[in-house]
């Protein structure tokens, strides 16, 4: 269950954000519960029934974007809670917080674009853990196209990880600090027109 929105403010200013929130039971056979917190959840009926494994969580990510004739700045924040499960996807990592500053420009008529984004991750969000990740992440996109049909890209992205103890309690306590880099690319070739456009 989720809900999403985007609101224009002024004339270059925009938001964008989107809850979801779901309720996984691990094991059906469980005795049934009544929730305090989440009391709608008791007034499903037939659709929904609480029990004993039943997982709430909740999953935010939002956006505030200022546009300009030919750039933009955005920042974004993201929050995953801890177990927090979809059935929509066969991965998703869950238990990180998120918050990113953004920009992008055009160039050469529109031709080119340049964007990147530069941010900071953790983990551990409801402090139960004895290890704590935080994370410096990256990432940059260089695209160009040189005709109606063929266009290229270039992306560059770096995540730098240290890992340590929440709180320190023996003296030899270790932490480790991981760096990793991809770049790839992209060259797209494109034929016909409207719907009937066939990329490669």
């Amino acid at each position: 269950m989720g809900i999403s929105t985007d609101l224009a403010l002024m004339e270059r200013f925009s938001v964008h954000a989107e809850y979801a929130m779901s309720a996984y039971t691990r094991d059906t056979r469980m005795p049934e519960i009544y929730y305090d917190k989440y009391t709608y959840l008791n007034n499903l009926g037939g659709i929904f029934t609480p029990r004993n494994t039943t997982r709430v969580n909740g999953c935010f990510n939002g956006s505030v974007t200022y546009s300009a004739e030919k750039f933009n700045v955005n920042l974004g924040y993201r929050r995953v809670a801890p177990e927090y499960i979809t059935l929509g996807s066969t991965y998703l990592a869950n238990d990180l917080e998120d918050y990113t500053l953004g920009a992008g420009t055009s160039f050469i008529k529109g031709k080119g674009n340049i964007s990147g984004n530069l941010g900071f991750q953790r983990n551990n969000l409801d402090d139960n853990l004895e290890n704590i990740t935080k994370r410096f992440i990256g990432s940059a996109t260089v695209s160009y196209a040189f005709t109606t049909q063929l266009g290229a890209s270039l992306n560059y992205a770096n995540f730098s990880s240290k890992t340590g103890p929440d709180y320190v309690t023996f003296a030899d306590s270790a932490s480790f600090i991981q760096a990793t880099s991809n770049i790839g690319a992209t060259l797209t070739y494109s034929w016909g027109e409207g719907i009937n456009s066939r990329p490669i």
